[in-house]
């Protein structure tokens, strides 16, 4: 039986999923609605963010990773915001603050990475403190993101923490649970050989360190 394969380029999605964005920004100037603008904008730059960076550190990202932060998008502005899954299922934003602490774990994982195996660099950290770094990396980003959701709180008089200080905190152990998830893997495979359902991404990531750092 033959396989039938399909090739699917993730930079579709984004050209479409950035459309789609822009029309939605241009219908919230319109109706003056300047939060949905602000948080649009900020939707926007920080989905350029992964492409921006591989272009300036000449540092390939994974298509898949590219293609998770898409979903990702997608999930918490058009599911999340238009859709009312926030309102409509209460565990949705809790799903979505799992997911970005694996994305940003990862994210974490391959930047160590690339600095640990570069020979310009004189750096050799041990599997533990890689994984470490992946974990507070993704910790970090994840407490950033909700200083600023304070911040627009206070100076623009939104609900975007809704209980205050219980759902930041149920946030911050959200995202900690996912860096934690991928960081546990990272190890164990770094360290003991072992498969896990994170194996995928750690072999792709080490391949694409290695053509990253290969002299030119």
């Amino acid at each position: 039986m033959n396989r039938i394969t399909l090739n699917i380029d993730p930079r579709l999605f984004k050209v479409l999923l950035l459309s789609v964005l822009a029309l939605e920004l241009l219908a919230a100037v319109y109706y003056q609605s300047w939060v949905n603008a602000l948080i649009l904008i900020g939707i926007v730059i920080l989905s350029m963010l992964p492409m921006l960076f591989a272009r300036h550190f000449s540092v390939p990202l994974p298509a898949e990773f590219d293609l998770a932060t898409i979903i990702f998008i997608f999930a918490s502005i058009f599911l999340g915001e238009i859709g009312d899954f926030y309102e409509r299922f209460w565990w949705w934003d809790k799903l979505l603050h799992l997911i970005s602490g694996l994305l940003l774990g990862m994210l974490g994982l391959y930047l160590i990475w690339l600095l640990n195996h570069n020979v310009r660099i004189d750096l050799e950290l041990s599997p533990g403190f890689i994984c470490l770094f992946a974990f507070t990396f993704a910790l970090s980003a994840g407490t950033t993101w909700e200083i600023f959701e304070y911040g627009v709180d206070i100076f623009l008089g939104t609900t975007m923490q809704q209980d205050g200080l219980d759902d930041t905190m149920s946030d911050l152990m959200i995202d900690a649970l996912g860096a934690l998830i991928v960081s546990l893997g990272a190890y164990s495979y770094l360290k003991r050989g072992r498969k896990s359902l994170m194996s995928f991404w750690f072999k792709r990531f080490i391949a694409l360190s290695r053509r990253a750092l290969r002299p030119k």
